[in-house]
């Protein structure tokens, strides 16, 4: 998950675990400013959108 600091655009490349599932205030450490960031929104998958029928893998592998 990408960070960008509000004052200094500094990015910052964090896990989102990290910030757990409420959110957290965060420091940059460039500028010390301190904002909050918001707990990452998850996306469930469905099972049958997971999977790439094997005839559509066969020609992603031949480009």
């Amino acid at each position: 998950m990408q960070i960008v600091c509000p004052n200094c655009t500094t990015s910052y490349e964090i896990a989102p675990m990290a910030i757990g599932g409420s959110g957290r205030s965060v420091r940059c450490v460039r500028c010390q400013s301190v904002w909050f960031v918001a707990a990452p929104e998850l996306v469930e998958v469905p099972p049958s959108a997971s999977r790439v029928p094997d005839n559509e893998a066969a020609v992603a592998f031949r480009a």
